[in-house]
Parts: structure tokens; sequence; C-alpha cells
């Protein structure tokens, strides 16, 4: 079976929503953007998948050239020539803190990330490349921390995307980091843990309103 190949691109993009974040974190991103074979050759716009990556990952890396695990182009012309899939543009953005990842969210810790990909990217790719712009033919696709936020942002912002796909997403932080707070605030704790006893506490001893408070959703 003859495979066509799809094209990668390569674009820098300028972001005021990452501008001067509290980090320093780079404000200068690339994008890269996987367009299915015949793009150059035709008119024809095609829905996006936005694809992102995991912890300590960035969009770039889902390119990766390995023998034992094709990257997601290889996977996406493969799928295309096995009629699996339909023809698609799927972009991958760069999202990577020095802390290994955002979590694609706004913090005034690490910088706006969910304006970068919601204000910045989607509008850019959707100006710059033969797409169907609307939530109907734009989707958002995930893995790990990436699938965590690709489940948040088809629920937050339904008018953006019209699905969303979640793999093996980080999710129920109350179960992972519920005792976090006894170490890094025990003056919390103590003052708080009197609501515990009186039953307006939460799980495994940890207050229902500090975690309220402080979950990262």
């Amino acid at each position: 079976m003859e495979i066509q190949r799809g094209t990668i691109r390569s674009e820098r993009i300028l972001s005021r929503a990452l501008e001067g974040n509290l980090p320093g974190d780079p404000h200068v991103r690339e994008l890269h953007l996987y367009l299915p074979p015949g793009y150059d050759q035709g008119q024809t716009r095609y829905p996006v998948a936005w694809c992102l990556s995991g912890f300590t990952g960035r969009g770039r890396m889902l390119l990766n050239d390995n023998p034992w695990t094709p990257g997601i182009a290889d996977r996406m012309d493969s799928l295309l020539a096995q009629g699996i899939a339909k023809p698609m543009i799927l972009a991958l953005p760069d999202c990577f803190t020095h802390l290994g990842g955002s979590q694609y969210v706004n913090s005034p810790a690490l910088g706006n990330y969910e304006d970068h990909l919601l204000q910045e990217l989607v509008p850019f790719v959707d100006s710059r490349y033969r797409t169907l712009p609307d939530r109907e033919h734009r989707g958002v696709i995930g893995k790990s921390s990436g699938g965590y936020r690709a489940l948040m942002m088809g629920m937050r912002h339904p008018e953006v995307f019209g699905a969303a796909v979640c793999h093996s997403g980080d999710i129920q932080f109350e179960h992972c980091y519920g005792r976090d707070p006894i170490a890094t605030c025990p003056s919390t704790w103590k003052r708080e843990s009197s609501s515990r006893r009186s039953g307006n506490g939460g799980w495994n001893g940890i207050p229902f309103a500090w975690w309220t408070a402080s979950r990262p959703i």
C-alpha cells in the first residue's frame, strides 16, 4: 500500500499572552502543524485537531522520529491511507514551562497559557491556513496533562471546540494531592482541622473548604 505523506510546517508565534510571565519563560513559541497530503495542490478547507502533549512535553515531541514509536505525522499518514481517518490539519502547540508544563491554564505564577491557545493560536491558524473555522470542525485531543486540559477546554469553551478527546488525563487531583497541604501548610491544617471534627471537613482529613479554594480546576 502506497502511503502519501503530509507536510510539516513550523510557525514562530510572538505571544502577548505569555509576554512578561513571572518565571521568564519564552514568549516566542513554535507552533508545528501537520497538513494532509494534497494540501498544497488544492483549495480544500480542512477541520483542525489541536493536539496537546503531556507533562514535560511540547508539540514538537509528537513528531518524534523513533523506529519503535511512529510520530503523529506517520500515524496520520497511515490512517489516511487506510481510510480510517479523514484529511485534517493537526496543530501542535508549545506550552512548556521551566517546571515541565503549564497544564494549559491561565496562572499568575506561570503565565496565561489558556489565553495563548484560545486567543492567539486558534485565530492564527484559522487566518493563515485553509481551515473550516467553526466549532463543528475544530477538536482538541491530549494525553496525560494534555488529556486533562483537552477535557477541560471542551467543557469550558464549547463555542470553540466541538469535540474533546482525553487519553489518560490527569484527573481527580484531590485523590492524588489531598495529603500535600498537611506538609506544606501545617498552620492552615491545624487551624481548620476542627472543621473536620465538627463534620465540615473533607476526605482523608483534609478540609473540603481548603481544597475547594486551592484546587487547580
